[in-house]
């Protein structure tokens, strides 16, 4: 099955009322864009998650808003009523995890078939509608055999 990498239009990332939102300050040559998928570093800096270990598909929450290194920015770390806008729909009542390491760091997918063996899986939330997510994360710390 092919990839459904969803990339999030940065304007888009609108979190509800019942979103829980905290600040941290982006890792040194790390840009990070409203809608990237974030992870914390050892260091206490926030990195684009990826699934290659159990740290980096650790995902702390999205972005919503940008910025670069050394800048603080505001993410979300769980919110029942997410609303994002994707490059491809998000299919309603489907799982939406991190994306695998060999997509762009920092995206989503609904396609658990393409996790590859040896990455880890990391649930994002379920999509309520084409352009909602029901954000909470399930960080499995497992890689895929």
């Amino acid at each position: 099955m092919a990839d459904t990498t969803l990339t999030i239009t940065a304007a888009s990332v609108i979190p509800s009322i019942a979103a829980q939102i905290r600040t941290g300050t982006v890792s040194a040559g790390v840009t990070v864009t409203a809608g990237h998928v974030l992870y914390a570093h050892t260091d206490g800096t926030l990195k684009l998650a990826v699934t290659t270990t159990a740290l980096t598909a650790a995902v702390v929450g999205i972005a919503l808003n940008g910025g670069g290194p050394g800048q603080i920015i505001r993410y979300v770390t769980e919110d029942p009523a997410l609303a994002i806008t994707t490059t491809a729909a998000m299919v309603v009542g489907a799982q939406v995890f991190l994306a695998d390491a060999l997509t762009a760091a920092g995206l989503m997918t609904q396609t658990i078939a393409d996790i590859n063996a040896g990455e880890f899986y990391t649930s994002l939330g379920t999509a309520t509608s084409a352009a909602v997510l029901n954000f909470k994360i399930t960080k499995s710390g497992v890689a895929h055999a």
